[in-house]
């Protein structure tokens, strides 16, 4: 990648965000302009709150993914040689995210890997990857479930996290992993954090991509190598 395209990368993403912010600040200007009038009732009032609170989420998580865009862009190392076992850390998250998915809801885990498979990457950086993946797919998932998968592929480790919710609209397959500004309401949801797995997933040695021919919902599956190459 070129300086010039560096610079583009970087224009790309204050517009990305600039919009992010207007999207997010605009409805809470309007609720709070509102919300001070006398002449609404207590369930108007309440309904406003909640809208107050879901434009801060969307706030929040825009802080939290810039914040973790830059760490993982930035950071001049990333450690890759601690021994993980797929087969348990992804059990370990399933039990923790079924609590966090919606009534009827039900996280699976779908083990397809040796529970003596082992791969020697960055624990944290692999989980904060797939928790972000997780929470998307919970995010959009309101029956069903959402499956986690994992598999030996050899010399790669392929994961996949799938979701019974509306899907990627076939605009945004194509670009699902870059920066634009004109994003529908499944994709608010996502926000950078697909961004940040994607820039994450390469600093492991590893890729990810859209299942463009699931047809119940959205999957994205993403591999690692077993024994990363160091940085």
């Amino acid at each position: 990648m070129t300086m010039q395209d560096d610079k583009q990368e970087i224009f790309r993403l204050i517009g990305h965000l600039a919009n992010g912010l207007r999207q997010a600040l605009n409805p809470i200007q309007g609720f709070l302009e509102i919300l001070r009038q006398d002449n609404i009732d207590a369930d108007e009032r309440a309904l406003l709150g909640r809208n107050v609170e879901e434009s801060l989420m969307i706030l929040y998580k825009m802080a939290r993914d810039m914040n973790e865009q830059s760490f993982f862009e930035t950071m001049p190392m990333l450690p890759l040689g601690t021994p993980v076992i797929p087969a348990y850390s992804c059990r370990h998250l399933c039990d923790i995210y079924q609590d966090y998915c919606k009534e009827g809801v039900q996280m699976v885990f779908d083990c397809r890997i040796a529970t003596d498979v082992v791969c020697h990457t960055n624990l944290e950086a692999l989980k904060l990857a797939t928790q972000r993946l997780i929470e998307n797919a919970i995010n959009v998932t309101t029956y069903g479930q959402v499956t986690l998968t994992c598999e030996d592929m050899g010399d790669y480790v392929r994961f996949s996290i799938a979701d019974n919710g509306s899907g990627v609209p076939a605009e945004y397959q194509d670009s699902i992993f870059e920066l634009h500004g004109n994003i529908d309401e499944h994709m608010k949801s996502m926000g950078m954090s697909i961004i940040v797995c994607r820039t994450i997933l390469r600093r492991l040695g590893g890729r990810i991509w859209l299942d463009k021919t699931y047809g119940s919902g959205t999957r994205f599956l993403f591999e690692i190598p077993k024994r990363a190459k160091s940085e």
